[in-house]
Protein backbone atom coordinates (compact mmCIF):
# COMPACT_ATOMS: atom_id res chain seq x y z
CA UNK A 1 0.00 0.00 0.00
CA UNK A 2 1.18 3.51 -0.85
CA UNK A 3 2.24 5.35 1.71
CA UNK A 4 2.27 9.70 2.42
CA UNK A 5 4.08 12.14 4.48
CA UNK A 6 0.99 14.06 4.16
CA UNK A 7 -1.46 11.05 5.68
CA UNK A 8 0.77 10.14 8.76
CA UNK A 9 0.36 10.79 12.48
CA UNK A 10 4.23 13.25 12.82
CA UNK A 11 4.04 15.71 9.90
CA UNK A 12 0.65 14.66 8.80
CA UNK A 13 -1.41 17.62 10.18
CA UNK A 14 0.79 19.89 9.54
CA UNK A 15 0.81 19.69 5.80
CA UNK A 16 -2.90 18.75 6.06
CA UNK A 17 -3.05 22.52 7.29
CA UNK A 18 -0.90 23.95 4.65
CA UNK A 19 -2.81 22.07 1.54
CA UNK A 20 -5.74 23.40 2.98
CA UNK A 21 -4.35 27.06 2.25
CA UNK A 22 -2.75 26.38 -1.10
CA UNK A 23 -6.09 27.00 -2.90
CA UNK A 24 -6.76 30.36 -1.05
CA UNK A 25 -3.37 31.09 -1.49
CA UNK A 26 -2.25 30.22 -4.21
CA UNK A 27 1.11 28.58 -4.97
CA UNK A 28 3.79 31.60 -4.49
CA UNK A 29 1.53 32.91 -0.56
CA UNK A 30 1.67 29.35 0.55
CA UNK A 31 5.06 29.48 0.78
CA UNK A 32 5.70 33.05 2.33
CA UNK A 33 3.13 31.86 4.67
CA UNK A 34 5.24 29.10 5.46
CA UNK A 35 8.45 30.96 5.72
CA UNK A 36 6.36 33.53 8.24
CA UNK A 37 4.94 31.01 10.20
CA UNK A 38 8.91 29.41 11.33
CA UNK A 39 8.96 33.13 12.38
CA UNK A 40 12.41 32.70 10.43
CA UNK A 41 14.83 36.11 9.80
CA UNK A 42 14.15 36.55 6.03
CA UNK A 43 15.83 39.18 3.47
CA UNK A 44 15.65 39.37 -0.98
CA UNK A 45 17.82 41.77 -2.83
CA UNK A 46 16.53 43.07 -5.70
CA UNK A 47 20.31 44.05 -7.88
CA UNK A 48 18.23 46.04 -10.52
CA UNK A 49 15.22 48.02 -10.00
CA UNK A 50 13.32 46.06 -12.89
CA UNK A 51 13.87 42.80 -11.71
CA UNK A 52 10.73 42.44 -9.61
CA UNK A 53 8.28 44.07 -12.65
CA UNK A 54 10.11 40.96 -14.89
CA UNK A 55 9.31 38.44 -12.15
CA UNK A 56 6.32 39.69 -11.96
CA UNK A 57 4.91 39.53 -15.53
CA UNK A 58 7.43 38.53 -18.11
CA UNK A 59 8.22 35.31 -19.44
CA UNK A 60 11.41 34.27 -17.26
CA UNK A 61 13.29 31.43 -16.59
CA UNK A 62 14.89 31.62 -12.41
CA UNK A 63 18.41 30.00 -12.10
CA UNK A 64 19.34 29.61 -8.65
CA UNK A 65 21.72 27.17 -6.40
CA UNK A 66 20.96 24.14 -4.59
CA UNK A 67 23.15 23.21 -1.38
CA UNK A 68 20.14 21.78 0.43
CA UNK A 69 17.05 20.65 0.86
CA UNK A 70 15.02 23.66 1.88
CA UNK A 71 15.94 25.73 -1.18
CA UNK A 72 12.77 25.28 -3.04
CA UNK A 73 10.52 26.70 -0.48
CA UNK A 74 13.06 29.78 -0.20
CA UNK A 75 13.23 30.16 -3.65
CA UNK A 76 9.85 30.32 -4.25
CA UNK A 77 8.93 32.91 -1.13
CA UNK A 78 10.76 35.01 -2.79
CA UNK A 79 9.37 35.76 -6.05
CA UNK A 80 6.87 38.18 -7.18
CA UNK A 81 3.29 36.39 -6.82
CA UNK A 82 1.59 35.77 -9.97
CA UNK A 83 -0.57 33.36 -11.02
CA UNK A 84 1.61 31.01 -13.51
CA UNK A 85 4.68 30.58 -11.11
CA UNK A 86 6.25 26.92 -11.96
CA UNK A 87 8.62 25.04 -10.13
CA UNK A 88 11.16 22.28 -11.62
CA UNK A 89 11.12 19.94 -8.35
CA UNK A 90 12.84 16.32 -7.75
CA UNK A 91 9.27 13.77 -8.41
CA UNK A 92 10.31 12.72 -4.88
CA UNK A 93 8.59 15.99 -3.65
CA UNK A 94 6.06 16.51 -6.10
CA UNK A 95 2.84 14.94 -3.70
CA UNK A 96 4.41 15.77 -0.42
CA UNK A 97 1.73 18.95 -0.39
CA UNK A 98 -1.53 18.31 -3.82
CA UNK A 99 -2.72 21.60 -3.45
CA UNK A 100 0.18 22.79 -5.38
CA UNK A 101 0.98 19.68 -7.55
CA UNK A 102 -0.17 21.57 -10.39
CA UNK A 103 2.47 24.21 -9.96
CA UNK A 104 5.53 21.75 -9.69
CA UNK A 105 7.76 19.99 -12.78
CA UNK A 106 8.91 17.02 -11.68
CA UNK A 107 12.20 16.08 -12.87
CA UNK A 108 13.06 12.03 -12.34
CA UNK A 109 16.83 11.69 -10.63
CA UNK A 110 15.57 9.09 -7.85
CA UNK A 111 18.29 6.87 -9.69
CA UNK A 112 21.43 8.71 -8.80
CA UNK A 113 20.59 9.09 -5.14
CA UNK A 114 22.96 7.14 -3.17
CA UNK A 115 21.90 3.62 -1.81
CA UNK A 116 22.85 4.33 1.62
CA UNK A 117 21.56 8.22 2.19
CA UNK A 118 19.90 7.31 5.34
CA UNK A 119 17.70 10.27 5.25
CA UNK A 120 16.79 9.59 1.69
CA UNK A 121 15.77 6.13 2.99
CA UNK A 122 14.02 7.19 6.14
CA UNK A 123 11.76 9.78 3.99
CA UNK A 124 10.88 6.64 1.85
CA UNK A 125 9.57 4.70 3.97
CA UNK A 126 6.91 7.65 5.13
CA UNK A 127 6.42 8.83 1.57
CA UNK A 128 6.04 6.41 -1.34
CA UNK A 129 7.60 8.04 -4.46
CA UNK A 130 8.46 5.74 -7.83
CA UNK A 131 11.75 4.86 -9.15
CA UNK A 132 12.79 4.73 -12.55
CA UNK A 133 15.33 3.14 -14.74
CA UNK A 134 17.80 5.64 -15.61
CA UNK A 135 16.70 4.99 -19.56
CA UNK A 136 13.13 5.65 -18.54
CA UNK A 137 13.89 8.58 -15.92
CA UNK A 138 15.80 10.22 -19.42
CA UNK A 139 12.48 10.21 -21.49
CA UNK A 140 10.41 11.53 -18.55
CA UNK A 141 12.83 14.42 -17.55
CA UNK A 142 12.29 15.48 -21.88
CA UNK A 143 8.63 15.82 -21.84
CA UNK A 144 9.20 17.64 -18.35
CA UNK A 145 11.70 20.43 -19.81
CA UNK A 146 9.12 20.31 -22.92
CA UNK A 147 6.40 21.14 -20.94
CA UNK A 148 8.32 24.10 -18.90
CA UNK A 149 9.79 25.43 -21.98
CA UNK A 150 6.11 25.75 -23.32
CA UNK A 151 4.48 27.40 -20.32
CA UNK A 152 7.45 29.87 -20.53
CA UNK A 153 7.10 30.62 -24.40
CA UNK A 154 2.86 31.22 -23.56
CA UNK A 155 4.10 33.67 -20.44
CA UNK A 156 4.50 31.50 -17.27
CA UNK A 157 7.65 31.49 -14.94
CA UNK A 158 9.59 28.74 -14.10
CA UNK A 159 12.12 28.49 -11.32
CA UNK A 160 15.04 25.48 -12.19
CA UNK A 161 18.15 24.54 -9.78
CA UNK A 162 20.32 23.27 -13.22
CA UNK A 163 22.90 22.04 -11.42
CA UNK A 164 20.42 19.82 -9.29
CA UNK A 165 21.03 19.94 -5.68
CA UNK A 166 23.41 18.82 -2.17
CA UNK A 167 26.26 20.97 -3.09
CA UNK A 168 27.92 24.03 -1.66
CA UNK A 169 29.76 25.99 -4.37
CA UNK A 170 30.33 24.67 -7.93
CA UNK A 171 29.03 22.03 -9.28
CA UNK A 172 28.64 21.02 -13.19
CA UNK A 173 25.03 22.30 -14.56
CA UNK A 174 22.62 19.67 -16.47
CA UNK A 175 22.04 20.21 -19.56
CA UNK A 176 18.28 20.67 -19.25
CA UNK A 177 18.54 24.20 -19.12
CA UNK A 178 20.00 24.32 -22.33
CA UNK A 179 16.92 22.44 -23.83
CA UNK A 180 14.90 24.54 -22.49
CA UNK A 181 15.81 27.85 -23.62
CA UNK A 182 16.24 26.05 -27.25
CA UNK A 183 13.00 24.83 -27.59
CA UNK A 184 11.30 28.31 -26.82
CA UNK A 185 9.10 29.03 -29.23
CA UNK A 186 8.26 33.08 -28.91
CA UNK A 187 8.65 35.83 -30.54
CA UNK A 188 8.08 37.85 -27.14
CA UNK A 189 10.88 38.57 -24.88
CA UNK A 190 12.04 36.38 -22.39
CA UNK A 191 14.53 36.48 -19.33
CA UNK A 192 16.49 35.02 -17.22
CA UNK A 193 16.76 35.71 -14.05
CA UNK A 194 19.75 34.79 -11.48
CA UNK A 195 19.25 33.92 -7.56
CA UNK A 196 21.88 32.78 -5.07
CA UNK A 197 20.58 31.51 -2.22
CA UNK A 198 21.99 31.47 1.45
CA UNK A 199 21.33 30.55 5.01
CA UNK A 200 19.79 27.20 4.28
CA UNK A 201 21.20 24.54 5.92
CA UNK A 202 20.74 20.61 7.21
CA UNK A 203 19.33 22.15 10.44
CA UNK A 204 16.36 24.05 8.80
CA UNK A 205 13.55 21.66 9.86
CA UNK A 206 14.21 23.06 13.46
CA UNK A 207 12.58 25.73 11.93
CA UNK A 208 9.50 23.70 12.85
CA UNK A 209 9.76 25.04 16.24
CA UNK A 210 9.21 28.67 16.08
CA UNK A 211 11.43 29.34 19.03
CA UNK A 212 14.59 27.82 17.03
CA UNK A 213 14.57 29.89 14.16
CA UNK A 214 16.17 33.19 16.07
CA UNK A 215 19.00 30.84 16.27
CA UNK A 216 19.39 29.59 13.04
CA UNK A 217 20.83 31.80 9.96
CA UNK A 218 18.97 34.38 8.40
CA UNK A 219 17.48 33.26 4.75
CA UNK A 220 18.52 35.71 1.57
CA UNK A 221 17.58 35.61 -2.07
CA UNK A 222 19.78 37.88 -4.03
CA UNK A 223 18.49 38.23 -7.71
CA UNK A 224 20.73 39.71 -10.75
CA UNK A 225 19.56 42.00 -13.19
CA UNK A 226 17.12 40.06 -15.67
CA UNK A 227 18.68 39.56 -19.02
CA UNK A 228 17.24 38.48 -22.27
CA UNK A 229 17.70 34.48 -23.46
CA UNK A 230 16.44 35.16 -27.10
CA UNK A 231 19.37 35.15 -28.66
CA UNK A 232 20.61 31.79 -27.47
CA UNK A 233 17.17 30.11 -28.72
CA UNK A 234 19.75 29.23 -31.89
CA UNK A 235 22.21 27.67 -29.91
CA UNK A 236 23.23 23.96 -29.20
CA UNK A 237 21.27 23.10 -26.36
CA UNK A 238 25.36 22.19 -24.53
CA UNK A 239 26.62 25.93 -25.64
CA UNK A 240 23.47 27.22 -23.60
CA UNK A 241 24.21 25.27 -20.92
CA UNK A 242 27.89 25.89 -20.90
CA UNK A 243 27.35 30.31 -21.47
CA UNK A 244 24.70 30.04 -18.76
CA UNK A 245 26.78 28.19 -16.35
CA UNK A 246 29.77 30.36 -16.44
CA UNK A 247 27.57 33.76 -16.32
CA UNK A 248 26.15 32.43 -13.39
CA UNK A 249 28.95 31.26 -11.45
CA UNK A 250 30.66 34.74 -12.20
CA UNK A 251 27.79 36.61 -11.00
CA UNK A 252 27.63 34.40 -7.85
CA UNK A 253 30.91 35.95 -6.80
CA UNK A 254 30.32 39.34 -7.20
CA UNK A 255 26.74 38.84 -5.29
CA UNK A 256 28.15 36.97 -2.52
CA UNK A 257 31.38 39.93 -2.35
CA UNK A 258 28.44 42.50 -2.22
CA UNK A 259 26.37 40.38 0.65
CA UNK A 260 29.84 40.41 2.71
CA UNK A 261 30.79 43.52 2.18
CA UNK A 262 29.35 45.53 5.26
CA UNK A 263 30.27 43.17 7.29
CA UNK A 264 33.85 43.28 6.25
CA UNK A 265 33.90 47.01 6.09
CA UNK A 266 32.38 46.56 9.77
CA UNK A 267 35.57 44.41 11.15
CA UNK A 268 37.67 46.85 9.47
CA UNK A 269 36.66 50.02 10.94
CA UNK A 270 36.78 47.78 14.32
CA UNK A 271 40.25 47.05 13.96
CA UNK A 272 40.92 50.65 13.53
CA UNK A 273 39.26 51.96 15.73
CA UNK A 274 41.02 49.77 18.36
CA UNK A 275 44.53 50.05 16.53
CA UNK A 276 43.86 54.60 17.02
CA UNK A 277 43.52 53.93 20.87
CA UNK A 278 46.23 51.62 21.48
CA UNK A 279 48.23 53.92 20.12
CA UNK A 280 47.39 56.99 22.15
CA UNK A 281 49.73 57.49 25.04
Amino acid sequence: MKRYLIHQSLFGGLLRRYDRRAKKLGFVKLMKRIIADTHSRFSVEFQDPSTPAVLRSSPVIVVANHPHETDALLLVAALENRRNSYLVVSSDYVNLLPGIVKRLIPVYISYRRHPFNLKYRLFKKYHWTSTYSPEISHQKNIASIARASRLISHGSSVAIFPAAGGQKGYKKWYNGIGHLVHSLQTSKPVFLVMANLSGTSSWDYLRLFPFLSRFLPTFKVVFSPPRPVNSLISLDPKAITSLLEREYYHWQKTATIRRRFPVDLYYLARSFVIWFFAKLP
